[in-house]
């Protein structure tokens, strides 16, 4: 953000701020959001390089569409979505073929 904009909006009462900070989380629970997120980011990259839709994925995997954009928007959105367990993304994630090593990436963040 460029200092003028920054400026306008902190004369109008806008203050810069962390997600951790805007909604309080402790650092145990940041750290599971950006675990949720990188899951999130690689489900959607696994699903596009497969060529599948998310009705597929969640034909194959036994939830609903809606469930897996849920968890795509997270990704996008940097943000949880606190009825998306870790479980749910890694059963969607094995279902579309990654491996361990796969996740394992992805969370590392390499």
């Amino acid at each position: 953000m460029d200092a003028e904009t920054r400026q306008r909006l902190e004369a109008a009462g806008f203050v810069e701020t962390t997600v951790e900070e805007l909604f309080g989380l402790t650092p145990e629970e940041a750290q599971l959001v950006e675990l949720k997120v990188r899951l999130s980011r690689l489900m959607r990259q696994r699903r596009l390089d497969k060529g599948l839709n998310q009705k597929e994925v969640a034909s194959k995997v036994g939830t609903s569409q809606s469930r897996i954009s849920a968890v795509e928007k997270m990704g996008r959105r940097k943000q949880n979505v606190p009825e998306v367990s870790v479980d749910m993304m890694l059963k969607t994630l094995f279902g579309m073929g990654a491996s361990h090593q796969d996740i394992a990436l992805a969370i590392s963040g390499k």
